[in-house]
């Protein structure tokens, strides 16, 4: 969930594209949604029924990929809510994800 503690850091990430893409530059700004990785992953695995490490691997690890996936588009609408209320400058439209086979074959073969 967003929060005040989000804003410092998204006008940082905002202000140096803006400020290329204002001296006439081409720079993509495109959203996006990290569907894997350690901050999803510990929210995750604080929800019931997977406390520890044993109950998760019990659990198994397409599911509690899914459930990543599910907790990350959970908060959809509030982030989006937060990125125009700041005027951060970013396609949401076309945002990528990273559980997208496109998204994983543009990191493998750049």
């Amino acid at each position: 969930m967003p929060h005040n503690g989000h804003v410092p850091h998204r006008v940082i990430k905002d202000l140096f594209p803006r400020f290329k893409t204002m001296q006439g530059w081409n720079v993509p700004r495109k959203a996006g949604w990290d569907t894997h990785g350690l901050p999803v992953e510990v929210e995750v695995s604080k929800e019931p029924p997977h406390p520890d490490k044993a109950g998760i691997e019990a659990y198994g690890h397409r599911a509690l990929h899914q459930e990543c996936i599910e907790s990350v588009f959970r908060y959809t609408t509030e982030w989006e809510r937060l990125t125009e209320k700041i005027g951060f400058w970013v396609d949401v439209e076309s945002a990528y994800v990273t559980y997208h086979r496109s998204y994983v074959e543009s990191v493998w073969w750049p």
